[in-house]
């Protein structure tokens, strides 16, 4: 069989046919290994901005629904610097020691943030009891008339819902304040008795956190004196309610139990467990 001929072509053209089909094809072990690794690459990457979408959108529900409580709350808080004190019988002439204990008196209330709040009004001077009671607050008058405080979630926390749903202008007002995803029923008696963050947990109330440097409270009687103690004689600083969300790790400052009408008592110090807390002290900065 000559080169070039029809029938030399045909055979070549046969033997490799047969050589190709013969031939296996398909990936390498390190191949498929790698091939793995750029998918699990990709899968961590897609589950991470997820992560992140997710966290964000939680922050932003946290960041929105303390916003709402803030207003509440401290239109509420900025009466006391005008408000008459509601005492059963007027001082002839108090001194200003007594005006500012009264006034503190009525704001732990007022503004119940511990069990310790809720008891029965207590005397704001020692001496002639019958003229000097305070006359129980509606906001803890109606706290007690539905059915105080449960066991099963923070007390601050209840108090927080009760205040700021009571301070609501009206039941219109609380529709369109707070949705039923940013509260919570604890008690199972079908009705809500807190808010919520965007991971389910408690927004958290502290009347006066006193220590606590944030970035609207310098805790300094110099720059910030107490705008309730004009005189000064109580030797204070300017305290502002803190409303907050211990945030993605779920830890960060915990109220003191402790009832007490001085707002000094009790003093707060951040510590590393704050450093993701959501709070009204930080909105504005966080929030721009």
């Amino acid at each position: 069989m000559h080169r070039g001929t029809p029938a030399h072509d045909r055979a070549v053209d046969a033997v490799g046919w047969q050589t190709r089909s013969g031939s296996k094809s398909g990936f390498t072990l390190v191949e498929l290994l790698v091939v793995l690794v750029i998918i699990g690459m990709l899968a961590s990457m897609v589950g991470f901005a997820m992560f992140r979408s997710m966290q964000a959108a939680r922050e932003a529900k946290t960041q929105a629904l303390i916003s709402k409580l803030h207003n509440v709350i401290v239109r509420h808080w900025d009466t006391f610097e005008t408000g008459q004190i509601p005492f059963t019988a007027s001082e002839s002439d108090p001194t200003d020691d007594d005006r500012l204990n009264a006034v503190r008196e009525w704001m732990r209330y007022e503004m119940p943030d511990k069990a310790a709040d809720l008891g029965v009004p207590q005397l704001l001077y020692n001496d002639d009891p019958q003229t000097k009671l305070i006359d129980r607050p509606l906001t803890n008058t109606v706290i007690n008339d539905m059915g105080g405080i449960s066991g099963n979630a923070p007390t601050d926390a209840q108090c927080l819902y009760r205040l700021a749903t009571l301070l609501a202008d009206d039941d219109l007002d609380r529709i369109n304040l707070f949705s039923e995803n940013e509260t919570k029923d604890v008690n199972g008696d079908g009705t809500p008795d807190i808010f919520i963050d965007g991971w389910g947990q408690p927004i958290r109330f502290i009347r006066w956190p006193a220590g606590l440097v944030t970035d609207i409270q310098d805790c300094n009687s110099t720059t910030s004196p107490d705008p309730f103690d004009p005189t000064g004689i109580g030797s204070g600083y300017a305290l502002f309610p803190l409303i907050y969300s211990h945030g993605p790790d779920k830890q960060g400052l915990m109220p003191n139990p402790t009832g007490t009408s001085d707002p000094f008592a009790n003093t707060y110090t951040a510590t590393s467990d704050d450093n993701d807390n959501i709070h009204n002290h930080r909105l504005n900065a966080r929030l721009q």
